[in-house]
């Protein structure tokens, strides 16, 4: 058999490490007991439009771009050869190299791939230079990476994302970075979650990714990865199967002779082009001296996928029975196969355990394993570890588990490293339960649900009594309400039923019931909650209160419940006590009654967000909190913002948190006016929810985005983003889809189709009042569709509603909505009375900081006194409305004002393009964090944006300032943009 080195002429005896591991990673290389080693290097056959664009990709990186590419194929075809040849370019391109591999045994291992990753470099730095990769941002990821100290609180999910993000990003700092990553789809979903989290953020690093995996395992996390391998920045490869050519270039090297057309050809048939089957098959029948020829064609037929395991058998059958002793025992130890467990393992001295590695390392069946320290062994490919793992009696199987996790507990490792040997014991023993208990707490505090939630859920399977049981199935059922409701459901309702303790199945009630709701089983959900509500006890007034707080969200979200709106007359009249679910009580009541539009909302939104409980509670967890925010938000935009800001300040890096902070403060900004601002905040929220499932708040998304698109022109995307959720037929019964119903009206309105607009706002409305909404300034259906029915010339029914949402938004007192509301009354009257309702509308818009809104009722004014013969007067609207709706960056807004000022004969002023007043507020507030003296990575973590992002938004900062520092930005920024 011919082989191929990079380097040669290892002492025997000594243990190699790859060049690729300790090349440019910060290592002292001086080391004696550390020798250079790459693996034998197979032919790389017909791929070569697959290694153009890994070149291309090295380049780009060494040139200072991100790059993303994933090799897609099945099982053989070769992705991993491809991934050894990007490590070689990019080691010989002088790129730092980091790599990693999944595995079915740590798949559930909680950041398991960002471990391979970091943790043995990290390990390996200096340590001053370690210390500058973990600080600012990245402090968080020592939580992740074993460098976290016990005294530090435990960040949330989306801060340890964050922090691993500029973890990165300060590694690539000190040059080029490549992550190469094999067997993605055995990959742990935390570390899925920071690949997609990295993707969009990928334009500020000179990082390469280059990931192997393999498509449709019906194993893998389907969701994550499609949005892995469906992002813009992905570049998949695909390689095809070996042509018959490329399967007698196998069979040369293999056997060292060209062989006969006719055995080529059989080989080809009976592998169908596979890679490692052609060589596996190849491999078998040179073991037994089977020659190329045509004679021995037949010998092929039948073989096929089975080769793998027939060379493997003949391999393992040529050796000791010490040989097959520690090929199985490194099947089971996956990463922690080194030669003190394999010893432990088998039973066998450290000497025969030696001889056997090399018996098997020079039979092709292992190989060393990555790592700075080596000392581990892996099989050459997961396919030869799968034959020699199934081939092993199922005792023997699960008694190595059982010493593992055993021999592990002694080592003191991580009890997560424990656990993955303590899943293959069914049913394990009520001592590993602790074990287990442990495992899943250290994959929740590295925001890991779904790893917490396997090992919790096989601790179940344990003899325990049922008092034992309960708090594991509490801890299960918190796992997994984050990410699979049904499994949730099922926890809970099995310990609603084994507690006999009244007001711990109130409390189980209370969580199961909001479960319940989220996961659309309405009218479970009510019935579990006004039951427990009937049998619970006067006297227990603080558990009545969170269990009504519960009950009242459901209108709120799901149709067909306004009649449980009705119990709002007794709970107001409620006297505040203090505690939590007094809170959780003030804040849905806010929410209920901000929705019908009463103006006593407020007061309920205030006191609940002056509770100290609440506000703690909605920094890790908004769900029964959000009632408040949201309220405040739909009256006073000011104070909107104020109380968004502090939410995101107050937030523990919690995805859910973040996320609805996000989406609520771009709900204000959009008020506002601030329509980049907005744009920003809906980005993030969407950002968070592709990684973690946010639920009923996307259709809220989904419209304001939609609606925020159709202001500034943009009438392709918006339809883009609106059409699954407002063309969905029949529509779910749980879910705000009112706002993507408004934002689809505002769109045909747009494109000129008052029909299909006011169908889209007649459905909005009929949506909304099935949740018990009334409020304008959160749906302003009525004069949507008093719009689309002038249109269509029924201009007597159109008023009809533009009334009635003029006295509904004056009863609400929210000055945004009843300026809208009277002008778009205005916009269906004429002469003088119109006038009048423009000017009303105006000066309350005055009041208020809805520019947005105020420069349509200015540009509409204008257009009024236009047609009134008062040009003077237009001319001063139409100009005002102009520069609001430019600094609105509302496109088609501007091009309106000025086709009104044209007709008067003005030329209107083009847009300012120099000075303060032409930056946008995402440059304004950019160039202010400059001012003060922060640099732009602090900005950059600041505001939760890239570095690049930044220096966009800087130098065009500088240049419409006419200045070229940021020592000169003080002087010429507004005083409160610096405040």
């Amino acid at each position: 058999m011919r082989r191929q080195f990079l380097t040669s002429g290892i002492p025997p005896g000594e243990h190699p490490v790859s060049v690729c591991a300790i090349r440019h990673s910060g290592l002292t290389c001086g080391r004696p007991e550390l020798h250079v080693w790459v693996v034998p290097r197979e032919p790389v056959l017909e791929r070569e439009r697959e290694l153009t664009a890994l070149r291309s990709a090295v380049a780009a990186t060494v040139g200072g771009a991100g790059g993303f590419q994933i090799v897609t194929a099945n099982t053989g075809v070769g992705k991993t050869l491809l991934l050894r040849e990007a490590r070689r370019l990019a080691v010989d391109a002088g790129l730092r190299v980091l790599s990693a591999r999944g595995s079915p045994l740590e798949r559930d291992y909680s950041f398991g791939i960002v471990r391979q990753l970091f943790e043995p470099f990290l390990a390996a730095a200096e340590p001053a230079r370690r210390d500058s990769w973990l600080a600012g941002a990245a402090l968080e990821a020592r939580n992740v990476l074993g460098q976290d100290s016990a005294d530090r609180p435990v960040p949330g999910d989306f801060a340890l994302l964050y922090g691993l993000f500029w973890l990165t990003s300060n590694i690539c700092g000190d040059g080029p970075l490549a992550l190469i990553i094999d067997d993605l789809h055995w990959a742990d979903e935390s570390s899925l979650r920071f690949l997609a989290f990295l993707q969009p953020r990928l334009e500020d690093l000179n990082l390469l990714v280059v990931i192997g995996m393999r498509p449709n395992d019906p194993q893998a996390a389907t969701h994550l990865l499609s949005i892995i391998t469906s992002d813009q920045v992905s570049h998949v490869l695909r390689p095809a199967p070996l042509t018959a050519e490329g399967v007698a270039a196998v069979l040369t090297d293999v056997f060292d002779r060209s062989p006969d057309p006719a055995f080529t050809e059989a080989c080809h048939a009976a592998t169908g082009g596979n890679p490692l089957l052609v060589r596996e098959l190849s491999r078998a029948l040179s073991a037994e001296d089977v020659p190329p020829s045509a004679d021995s064609a037949d010998r092929v037929v039948g073989i096929g996928s089975r080769a793998v395991a027939q060379r493997v058998a003949v391999e393992l059958g040529r050796l000791s029975p010490d040989h097959t002793q520690v090929a199985e025992a490194i099947a089971v130890l996956g990463a922690h196969a080194n030669v003190v467990e394999v010893c432990r393992l088998t039973g066998l001295d450290a000497e025969d355990v030696v001889t056997a590695v090399a018996g098997l390392r020079h039979a092709d069946i292992i190989q060393h394993g990555p790592g700075v320290l080596g000392g581990t062994y892996e099989f050459v490919h997961p396919l030869i570890r799968t034959s020699v793992y199934e081939e092993m009696d199922g005792g023997r199987r699960i008694a190595s588990h059982a010493v593992a996790a055993h021999s592990l507990i002694e080592a003191g490792a991580r009890a997560e490293e424990i656990a993955a040997h303590l899943l293959h014991l069914s049913p394990p023993s009520a001592a590993h339960v602790g074990v287990l208990r442990r495992a899943a707490e250290q994959a929740l505090a590295r925001g890991t649900p779904e790893a917490a939630h396997t090992y919790l859920q096989h601790a179940l399977t344990a003899p325990l009594s049922e008092h034992d049981r309960l708090p594991l199935l509490s801890a299960a059922a918190h796992a997994s309400a984050r990410f699979d409701l049904t499994a949730a459901i099922g926890h809970q309702e099995t310990a609603f039923t084994l507690t006999d303790d009244p007001l711990a199945r109130v409390e189980a009630a209370l969580s199961l019931g909001l479960v319940k709701l989220w996961e659309g089983r309405v009218h479970e959900a009510v019935t579990l909650l006004t039951a427990t509500i009937g049998a619970l006890p006067p006297e227990e007034d603080d558990l009545h209160r969170g269990l009504e707080a519960v009950l009242l969200g459901v209108p709120l979200v799901a149709v067909g419940q306004q009649g449980i709106l009705a119990r709002r007359g007794r709970l107001r009249g409620l006297p505040p006590i203090g505690t939590l679910h007094a809170a959780m009580l003030d804040a849905m009541l806010a929410m209920a009654d901000g929705y019908d539009g009463d103006p006593g909302a407020l007061a309920f939104a205030r006191r609940a967000l002056a509770s100290p409980s609440l506000q703690q509670t909605a920094a890790g967890d908004l769900s029964m909190a959000l009632g408040a925010y949201f309220t405040v938000n739909l009256h006073d935009l000011d104070e909107g913002v104020a109380v968004s800001d502090s939410l995101l300040r107050g937030a523990r890096g919690t995805s859910l948190t973040l996320g609805s902070a996000h989406l609520y403060r771009s709900m204000v900004r959009l008020r506002r006016g601030e329509l980049s601002e907005a744009e920003a905040d809906l980005a993030m929220s969407l950002d968070v929810q592709k990684i973690a499932r946010m639920g009923i708040s996307v259709p809220l998304a989904t419209g304001l985005y939609g609606e925020l698109l159709v202001e500034q022109g943009r009438l392709q995307e918006a339809e883009a983003v609106l059409a699954p959720a407002a063309n969905v037929d029949p529509m779910s019964a749980v879910g705000v889809y009112f706002m993507p119903l408004l934002a689809q009206a505002a769109l045909w309105r747009a494109r000129g189709k008052p029909e299909l607009a006011l169908r889209a706002a007649l459905g909005a409305g009929e949506r909304f009042e099935s949740h018990g909404g009334r409020n304008p300034a959160l749906n302003a259906w009525r004069s949507e569709a008093a719009l689309g029915l002038h249109a269509l010339g029924r201009t007597g029914e159109a008023l009809e509603h533009a009334r009635e949402e003029v006295a509904l938004a004056q009863r609400w007192g929210a000055p945004f909505a009843i300026g809208r509301a009277l002008r778009v009354t205005a916009l269906l009257t004429e002469g003088p009375e119109s006038v009048t309702l423009f000017k009303d509308s105006r000066e309350v818009l005055l009041r208020s900081s809805s520019r947005l809104e105020l420069a349509k009722t200015e540009i509409a004014l204008g257009a009024a006194l236009r047609r009134a013969g008062s040009p003077g007067e237009a001319r001063s609207h139409l100009t005002t409305g102009l520069d609001l709706a430019a600094r609105c960056e509302a496109a088609p807004l501007a091009e309106q004002a000025r086709t009104e000022l044209h007709a008067l004969g003005a030329r209107p002023r083009r847009t300012a393009v120099t000075g303060p007043q032409s930056l946008t507020p995402r440059e304004l507030r950019t160039a202010a964090l400059a001012a003060q003296g922060l640099t732009n990575r602090e900005i950059a973590q600041r505001l939760f944006v890239t570095n690049k992002t930044v220096e966009v938004h800087l130098s065009s900062a500088y240049r419409k300032l006419g200045i070229a520092r940021r020592d000169q930005l003080g002087g010429l920024l507004p005083g409160n943009a610096l405040a």
